[in-house]
């Protein structure tokens, strides 16, 4: 049995295109993930408080948003979500708009109030969903009853820029 030379360099032809996609696939998927952001977030602070009038609840949230990653990414909102004593489920959301450039990082000062009042304790356990252009990153913290009155009546959200 004979194979005439065109068959030959046609069946090694397709093997190498075949294989060619697939390595040149493999590495554009490993330079996407290698480009992508890297999120990574710190609480500096997060305390709540009864307010001075009695009908709300303030949670104050210090956060410094690091992007480990090569590409940026836009902050685009944040969900807080904790439950009262009694199980009860009470959230929020904020709108961000905060561009976080490959390699550097964003302070966020966040108050939400939540009202009416409703009782917490010494500590509440907080989930927190951060939505940016690619994803959304995960974090909870605890936060910490406060001594002192943590917003005057009226404010509702300082975002800090850079």
């Amino acid at each position: 049995m004979e194979i005439s030379i065109e068959l030959l360099l046609g069946i090694i032809g397709s093997i190498t295109g075949v294989l060619g996609t697939m390595v040149s696939t493999i590495l554009y998927l490993m330079k996407y993930r290698k480009d992508k952001p890297i999120l990574k977030v710190t609480a500096e602070s997060c305390k709540h408080k009864v307010a001075r009038s009695g009908k709300k609840t303030d949670l104050k949230c210090k956060f410094i948003v690091s992007n480990k990653g090569h590409r940026g990414t836009t902050l685009n909102k944040l969900e807080v979500s904790l439950f009262d004593w009694n199980g009860n489920f009470h959230g929020q959301t904020r709108d961000l708009n905060i561009d976080v450039e490959g390699g550097s990082s964003k302070p966020l000062d966040l108050l939400f109030e939540f009202s009416p009042h409703f009782q917490y304790g010494q500590k509440i356990d907080c989930k927190f969903v951060l939505h940016h252009t690619h994803d959304k990153y995960r974090f909870s913290t605890y936060s910490k009853e406060s001594t002192e009155y943590l917003s005057s009546e009226g404010v509702s959200i300082a975002i800090m820029r850079e």
